[in-house]
């Protein structure tokens, strides 16, 4: 009778490894659906092989996250990420409901970044250029419930920040640094 539990103990043991490296296996090569804000996605991959005489995968080259409409067309949502063949990023980004938000990431193959671009509601809103890895130019506008206020510049080495006429002075720039201070009095801009 131990002989059996024990036996029985060993064989659930094994059997629970197995799920458990057929689970990870297969989050690896096709990727469990998840929820991202408030959809289900699933993960769509492009992966590199060796050569078109070993056609072995052996990484991701490109990989997305997309839900479904009921008409079949796929919606980006969430991120998605590109890398060189050294498995290095080339680009990343973040999509909602088909657009892009926030910042997209390039970089070159020797893992220096190169440019950004930044995104609210689908909308390019700004830019970064990068030399050998260091901010060179930046131009970004500054936004109020989606609505253009004022931009936040980089160039020769320092920040800046101007306000488009008729908008109000709301906020202070470090030159040294680009981080922005809210201003509790402020007055109208091009007065």
């Amino acid at each position: 009778m131990r002989r059996r539990i024990r036996l029985t103990i060993v064989a659930l043991a094994l059997l629970a490894v197995l799920l458990t490296a057929v689970a990870a296996a297969y989050e690896v090569v096709v990727g469990f659906p998840r929820k991202v804000d408030g959809h289900w996605v699933r993960r769509a991959t492009t992966w590199y092989g060796y050569s078109l005489a070993l056609p072995i995968p052996y990484m991701r080259g490109e990989m997305s996250w997309y839900y479904t409409l009921p008409d079949g067309r796929r919606v980006l949502h969430g991120q998605r990420v590109y890398r060189h063949h050294n498995r290095r990023y080339a680009w990343l980004a973040e999509y909602r409901d088909g657009r892009l938000v926030g910042t997209a990431t390039r970089w070159n193959e020797h893992g220096l970044k190169t440019n950004e671009e930044f995104y609210y509601a689908g909308r390019q809103v700004g830019w970064a250029i990068y030399l050998d890895g260091q901010l060179h130019y930046w131009n970004e506008q500054i936004l109020d419930d989606g609505r253009a206020v004022a931009s936040r510049k980089f160039e020769n080495g320092r920040w800046r920040l101007s306000f488009n006429c008729g908008e109000t002075v709301s906020r202070a720039i470090d030159e040294r640094t680009g981080e922005l201070s809210v201003l509790t009095q402020g007055g109208p801009a091009c007065s």
